[in-house]
């Protein structure tokens, strides 16, 4: 896998097609992956940060350490550095890592992220990717399901997983809050987000 290119290429030419027949607003994008395409968002919002104006990355690894070493002694061992990375994070390995992993390259990152963790083993791996922005005073959300699985399963969490992104990207491309008082907390962080990014 190029980690430089994966999914950007692919993003960006859908962007351009799309509002050259002026069926988007290409100041207006908002951009979702969930398991491998959380990482390609991650990927694509760090090194093209201009294009995206919201985005979300769910059940991921953005090619965090701590999800590098999550996976140690489990099937996955040694999957980052042979097929995406190219080095183990570890010596001059770490240079690599500083280079490609999108997680190391949050100061880039503009955009509205919402931190989807819909199970245990993901959030740790999502964990260093929302603490550096969340670190940085930039706009980032954590939702974390406790009781969930990789692939949702249970109607209450595909519901609160959904309702969730449509509301992320509501507000951030359309101006737009539910007016559902259950969610007043929500939109108080969210606004004073907006306000901290003028």
């Amino acid at each position: 896998i190029n980690i430089e290119k994966a999914g950007l290429d692919a993003y960006i030419a859908a962007i351009d097609a799309l509002a050259s027949n002026g069926l988007i607003d290409p100041e207006r994008v908002g951009i979702s992956g969930y398991s491998f395409t959380g990482l390609t968002v991650a990927n694509s919002i760090s090194r093209e940060p201009e294009r995206f104006s919201a985005a979300v990355v769910a059940n991921s690894d953005p090619l965090t350490m701590t999800g590098y070493y999550s996976y140690v002694d489990s099937p996955l061992h040694g999957l980052t550095e042979s097929a995406i990375i190219g080095a183990a994070p570890i010596d001059d390995g770490l240079q690599v890592w500083f280079d490609k992993s999108p997680s190391m390259s949050t100061s880039s990152i503009t955009a509205p992220v919402l931190v989807s963790a819909i199970d245990p083993f993901h959030l740790l791996s999502l964990w260093d990717f929302y603490a550096a922005l969340r670190y940085q005073g930039k706009a980032v959300e954590l939702q974390y399901i406790r009781t969930g699985k990789h692939n949702l399963a249970k109607p209450l969490h595909k519901v609160a997983h959904q309702e969730m992104i449509v509301d992320w990207f509501d507000f951030w491309l359309n101006g737009h809050e539910d007016g559902d008082p259950s969610k007043v907390d929500q939109y108080l962080s969210w606004r004073e987000m907006k306000q901290l990014r003028r």
